[in-house]
């Protein structure tokens, strides 16, 4: 639902704000991806990286995607069919980044990353990673790991796209 609000500020710091209704409230819904937008999706990692050594994803989207981001995450935090593929929503991510941001950090000052243009992007995890983010460590672990585009990017993270596996040696 989305309703146009008015909020007025009194002239005494110490006064809450005052609301106003403007228009009539009116719902909408945000569609889900269509599956070609998924299956067209790539995610490309580098084989093998030495801990601490950046690591560095491509992400090709057939279509842009405002708020996009991948996660990396470790593979023993996933579960998989006996076909290799992940079978439930994806847990909580090691490292993340948008996809779209002037730079790769992880919160922006306006809350959208839609500055840069073009559907094929580049993303470093590295130390800076976890700037905004009290609870990501870096280097991350030695072990096996796969990295995510996430194509709808609200929870339960059900609709995205990922790598082939990878090792942090």
């Amino acid at each position: 639902m989305i309703c146009l609000i008015e909020e007025t500020y009194a002239s005494d710091e110490d006064e809450d704000p005052t609301f106003d209704l403007k228009a009539d409230c009116q719902k909408f819904r945000v569609k889900m991806p269509k599956k070609k937008q998924i299956n067209k999706a790539v995610v490309i990692t580098p084989t093998d990286t030495a801990a601490n050594d950046p690591i560095s994803v491509t992400v090709k989207s057939p279509v842009r995607v405002v708020n996009q981001w991948v996660g990396l995450y470790s593979v023993n935090d996933l579960k998989f069919n006996t076909n290799g593929k992940v079978t439930e929503p994806l847990p909580t991510e090691k490292l993340w980044a948008y996809t779209h941001c002037e730079h790769n950090t992880n919160n922006v000052p306006n809350g959208s990353c839609s500055k840069k243009n073009g559907k094929t992007k580049k993303i470093t995890f590295d130390s800076s990673s976890t700037d905004d983010c009290e609870t990501y460590e870096w280097p991350l672990a030695k072990g096996e790991y796969t990295v995510c585009v996430n194509v709808y990017t609200n929870d339960p993270l059900t609709k995205y796209k990922y790598s082939g596996k990878f090792l942090i040696i």
